[in-house]
C-alpha cells in the first residue's frame, strides 16, 4: 500500500479523474512517498505484521504534494504585469514550504 491511493488525490484535489491525469498520478505517488522520507528523515514505521504505517496526516500531505506538482505553479507565490514582478516562496526539497511543514522532521544523527 502506498501513502496515498490514486482515488484519493482526485478527491482531496478535486480534480477529474481521466486516464491521462490517472497514469501521471500513479508515476508521481512513490516518488511523493521518498520525497516525505526524505523530508522528514526517517523511514516509515513498520507493525508487527510487516506493514507500513504511515503518520498521522501524511494521506492530507501526499495529496497536497501531488496538487502541487500538478499544478506546475513551482515556487512562485506572487506575480504582477506591468514591470514585471515575481515572487517566490520558500521551498524544501522543491515543495512549498506551507505543505511540507505538516510533516514531522526528525534529526539524523551520524
Amino acid at each position: 500500500m502506498a501513502i496515498i491511493e490514486n482515488t484519493d488525490v482526485f478527491t482531496i484535489l478535486q480534480i477529474e479523474k481521466t486516464p491521462d491525469q490517472m497514469e501521471l498520478v500513479d508515476l508521481i505517488i512513490p516518488e511523493i512517498e521518498g520525497d516525505y522520507k526524505r523530508i522528514q528523515n526517517k523511514e516509515f514505521d513498520v507493525d508487527g505484521e510487516g506493514n507500513i504505517v504511515y503518520p498521522e496526516g501524511s494521506k492530507l500531505t501526499a495529496g497536497l504534494m501531488i496538487g502541487y506538482v500538478l499544478n506546475k505553479q513551482y515556487g512562485i507565490q506572487s506575480q504582477s504585469i506591468s514591470k514585471y514582478s515575481q515572487s517566490n516562496e520558500a521551498t524544501v526539497l522543491g515543495y512549498p514550504k506551507s505543505i511540507t511543514d505538516r510533516i514531522k522532521k526528525y534529526p539524523k544523527f551520524m
